[in-house]
């Protein structure tokens, strides 16, 4: 951590641009996305939350990147067909938004629950969202 900046993905996050306080990614995650192993912080920052515990993981049965209908899902947990997306504020304007709509509606058509999150509400609550998730399986 340098000045209010987190050092752990190709390029500086700025802490405050990402409502990301400073130490919240592990060492485990941060080299996990210096390998270029996430798509993005906000999905590596939910799956280290998703997976923290000593015995178990919060959300049983979490996988990433799941294809289902010609999608790839950000994680799923298929049993249950529930679909998690994170979300940029870049995918969702013009085009994206038009066809991360229609994408939502085929997964509803075929019995998947779709919940999604803003990079905000990774940021800002990573904890809360996956007690979210974790509600609905209850």
């Amino acid at each position: 951590i340098f000045g209010g900046v987190t050092m752990c993905y190709r390029e500086p996050i700025n802490a405050k641009r990402f409502w990301v306080k400073p130490g919240v990614f592990s060492l485990k995650t941060c080299f996990e996305l210096w390998l270029g192993r996430w798509a993005s912080p906000m999905e590596a920052l939910f799956w280290q939350e998703a997976n923290r515990g000593l015995f178990r993981r919060r959300l049983p049965g979490l996988v990433k990147q799941y294809p289902v209908s010609g999608y790839y899902l950000d994680f799923a947990i298929p049993d249950r067909k529930v679909a998690i997306e994170i979300d940029g504020a870049e995918w969702h304007t013009g085009e994206r938004a038009m066809l991360d709509k229609i994408r939502q509606q085929n997964l509803e058509a075929d019995g998947w629950r779709v919940v999604r999150f803003t990079g905000r509400d990774i940021y800002a609550m990573p904890a809360g969202c996956v007690r979210y998730v974790r509600s609905l399986l209850d």
